[in-house]
C-alpha cells in the first residue's frame, strides 16, 4: 500500500508549517504589519514641495486604529499600554504624567522614482493612570 508513505509525507509537512517558528501571532500587534496594510499613499501634484507634510485620511486608517485600540483598550495601565506599544516598535515617551506619547517611524516606496518617511503618532490620554483614550495620527513627507 502505498497510502501510508503519503500521510506520514502530510503529516510531516503539517508540523513544519505549524510549529512556532512558523507561525504567525495575529494577537501580537506590529506597527510594520500596520504599515504594510496601509493602502498605498497617493500620487502627489508636480508642484507640491519636497518634504511637505501629507496627513493620511481616516477612512485609511480605520484597521489600523481599530488594532491598536484592541491592543491598547480604554482601563489599560499606563505602564502595560506603553510597553504593548513599545513591543510593536515605537518609541513613547512621558514627559506629561497625563500622556503617553509614541512614534513609530517606516519607509515607503511607492515606485522607483520617491521614497516616502512615514510617521505615525499614537497619543495616550491616562485618568489615574490608566488609558483614556487613543489617539493616532499617520503623516508622510516624500523626498
Amino acid at each position: 500500500m502505498k497510502i501510508f508513505p503519503v500521510l506520514t509525507a502530510a503529516f510531516a509537512i503539517t508540523a513544519v508549517f505549524s510549529s512556532p517558528a512558523m507561525a504567525e501571532n495575529p494577537g501580537k500587534l506590529s506597527f510594520s504589519d500596520l504599515e504594510f496594510g496601509m493602502p498605498m499613499d497617493p500620487l502627489l501634484w508636480s508642484s507640491t514641495p519636497i518634504r511637505a507634510e501629507q496627513h493620511t485620511p481616516a477612512a485609511d486608517m480605520t484597521y489600523a486604529v481599530s488594532q491598536l485600540r484592541s491592543a491598547v483598550p480604554v482601563g489599560l495601565s499606563a505602564s502595560e499600554a506603553r510597553e504593548r506599544l513599545q513591543a510593536a516598535g515605537s518609541r513613547c515617551d512621558m514627559t506629561d504624567p497625563s500622556t503617553i506619547t509614541c512614534r513609530y517611524k517606516d519607509v515607503q516606496t511607492p515606485d522607483s522614482e520617491y521614497v516616502d518617511d512615514v510617521v505615525w503618532k499614537v497619543t495616550v490620554p491616562l485618568v489615574g493612570g490608566q488609558v483614556a483614550d487613543l489617539k493616532v495620527i499617520r503623516n508622510w513627507y516624500r523626498r
